[in-house]
């Protein structure tokens, strides 16, 4: 994520600091000259230093404190969809058909340690730059400009989120994304259910179901299936291949059942 937050905090500098140079005009005590300049140097201090410190402690906290933080938590669950864009914000687990969403909502979720990154920053360097100012005065001007500029930040991630969901609605699901619709929606049912997917040679999802030799059981994973087709959001034909497989063996899987629909 620091990739992606990293060059985009860069652009938003001029918005927050027009935002927090109007919030110091209740500083009577400074010209505006030495508003704005304290303004903008705290501000790219905070984005030089705070950012990717930030990062680097979210990252550790995630992949040696958080459990299961280094893994991917899968997203066919609300709660594990939730834990992957706030647990897992700093370091995502690539779900490339379901970035679309995730990298803004991650980017809104490092805000929130982001903005108690800066606080302590800013008020560092605005008391070499503001020295006459008062310390009282100095530390209310920084949590109220924070505030105003991170609510800013919020309402362009909230907007970046909304177009990217809107935007990704008009167009046709890829046959990947197709294949994960209905490995969710058997998850849903049965999380056990071993699924994974892919496409075959024409193009068509194929999920592959492994080690459910129980007939029955096929049958019932086949209606769930249908049943997703049948919503609407699956367009493509799907076969889905019920595999067992061999361990310890490089020899394929060996197909079962394969059914089409």
């Amino acid at each position: 994520m620091l990739f992606l937050a990293f060059p985009a905090a860069f652009y938003l500098l001029i918005p927050v600091i027009v935002v927090e140079f109007v919030v110091s005009r209740a500083l009577t005590d400074l010209n505006s000259v030495r508003r704005l300049g304290g303004v903008a140097a705290a501000n790219v201090v905070s984005t030089l230093a705070g950012w990717p410190l930030m990062w680097i402690v979210l990252v550790a906290l995630q992949l040696f404190v958080i459990p299961g933080g280094g893994r991917a938590y899968g997203l066919f669950t609300p709660l594990r969809a939730i834990a992957s864009v706030t647990l897992q914000a700093a370091w995502l687990v690539p779900y490339e058909e379901e970035l679309y969403w995730m990298v803004p909502t991650a980017a809104m979720v490092l805000m929130v340690p982001a903005f108690f990154v800066s606080v302590p920053i800013e008020r560092t360097i605005l008391h070499f730059i503001w020295r006459k100012e008062p310390v009282p005065e100095r530390k209310r001007f920084v949590w109220r400009a924070n505030l105003c500029s991170y609510t800013l930040l919020l309402a362009i991630g909230c907007s970046w989120l909304v177009y990217s969901v809107v935007d990704h609605r008009r167009q046709p699901l890829l046959p990947m994304r197709e294949g994960r619709v209905i490995a969710d929606a058997i998850h849903e049912h049965d999380p056990s259910v071993h699924v994974d997917w892919t496409t075959d040679d024409h193009g068509h999802p194929n999920i592959v179901i492994r080690d459910q030799l129980d007939t029955a059981k096929q049958d019932e994973i086949i209606a769930w299936a249908k049943a997703a087709k049948a919503q609407g959001r699956v367009h493509r034909h799907i076969v889905i291949d019920f595999q067992k497989e061999i361990p310890h063996s490089s020899q394929p899987d060996i197909i079962l059942r394969e059914a089409e629909f």
